[in-house]
């Protein structure tokens, strides 16, 4: 990946990261707020999240809003929510193009202040959100969490990890729950997010081809922070005992059968064996090359797709498949089977040179994207290992 991330501490609660690349004629701010997971704080963040795109103190109507954006040359701004192990993340991140190929060299500034309209001055009707934004963001975002059923592997892998996880934070869904919503007002989503600006570790984030030496006044300057304190967040549980496999079927009314299999590595993201852990997934699960593709899905045709995943921060293994009913128990014993001998080592050189081909791959497409290089590195600053290469 880039060298040279450069970090700025701001203040005690706020760090600054700037990676210098002329990959790209814009430059890309991102400001991320570190929040606990749980139920009631996920339904909250993704709730604001959205409705803090619709409008502001000086640009109170959508249009006016986007219609400032195309002022700055195009400008692009997003907001949402991540869930990174046991946190959730509210990211707010613009892109705009570099002062170098436009004549208004102040963009740059230009463009942090809108950042920082959009973040520190939501519209408002006195100590609650705007009322119509509220009402139609709440409705939305129940709307969202009804249909995730309708994704049928998302589905099975979020039902997958409530049950493994039950009773933990990482059981929550990023989105929240309908019934915390339905109880939601503009007023106490509103007092949520005065606590988030108060109380929350902020990270940002700077991709630009220019001198960063500049940045860190410029975004004090240009941008408020009202942080007093934040509480740390604790590492989330990763080592398990050993215990018996358990089972879970729902049974629905659809033509293909979803399986996810979770699998306790007991390998936290810090030790030694994790890098391996992940040339063991993609020999295992990671393309049309892997172990499971080409003995369960090419050779005994029992299934329509499969790939295994790794979870960092939690120190999970899973796999997922399409398939078909009847042929669920042999699938899981096949999958069994396959992790046992990958266990045993087998496996062989060419099965090692790809997986470490296809992961290298992986690795370099993000530097397409600048929003994958936050993301990319962001994870990296959690696990206290965004320095290495």
């Amino acid at each position: 990946m880039f060298k040279g991330i450069e970090i700025h501490e701001l203040s005690p609660n706020i760090n600054l990261y700037t990676l210098k690349t002329k990959q790209f004629k814009t430059d890309s701010v991102g400001v991320f707020f570190e929040r606990p997971l749980s139920n009631e704080e996920a339904s909250k963040n993704a709730l604001l999240a959205a409705v803090m795109k619709r409008g502001t103190r000086n640009f109170p109507k959508s249009r006016d809003l986007y219609r400032e954006l195309d002022n700055l040359y195009g400008a692009v701004y997003s907001s949402n929510i991540s869930k990174y192990g046991e946190r959730q993340i509210i990211k707010f991140q613009m892109q705009f193009p570099d002062s170098n190929y436009i004549e208004d060299k102040g963009i740059f500034e230009k463009s942090i202040s809108m950042l920082n309209e959009i973040v520190n001055h939501p519209l408002r009707e006195g100590d609650s959100f705007f009322e119509e934004y509220f009402e139609q963001e709440k409705k939305n975002q129940i709307l969202k969490l009804e249909n995730r059923i309708n994704n049928k592997m998302a589905y099975a892998f979020d039902r997958c990890i409530e049950e493994m996880y039950k009773d933990e934070p990482f059981s929550v869904n990023e989105d929240g729950d309908i019934r915390i919503l339905e109880e939601l007002d503009g007023k106490t989503l509103y007092n949520h997010y005065k606590n988030v600006l108060m109380t929350s570790k902020v990270d940002i984030f700077i991709i630009s081809r220019n001198d960063r030496n500049r940045y860190a006044g410029e975004i004090l300057e240009s941008f408020e922070f009202k942080n007093q304190k934040s509480k740390p967040i604790l590492r989330e549980k990763h080592i398990y005992p050993p215990a018996s496999p358990k089972y879970v079927t729902e049974k629905m009314n659809i033509s293909q059968g979803k399986l996810v299999m979770g699998f306790r590595t007991n390998i936290p993201y810090e030790d030694s064996l994790y890098r391996p852990l992940l040339v063991f997934n993609e020999i295992l699960g990671g393309g049309t090359y892997s172990k499971l593709f080409q003995n369960i899905r090419e050779k005994e045709s029992l299934c329509y797709s499969i790939f295994s995943t790794i979870e960092k921060f939690k120190s999970a293994l899973f796999v997922a498949s399409g398939i078909d009913f009847e042929k669920k128990d042999t699938v899981v014993d096949l999958v069994q089977e396959q992790v046992e001998k990958m266990k045993k080592g087998d496996f062989d050189d060419a099965d090692l040179e790809n997986a470490k081909k296809s992961i290298i791959s992986s690795i370099n497409s993000i530097k397409d994207s600048p929003n994958k290089i936050m993301n990319y590195y962001y994870s990296r600053i959690l696990t206290n290992s965004y320095m290495e290469a």
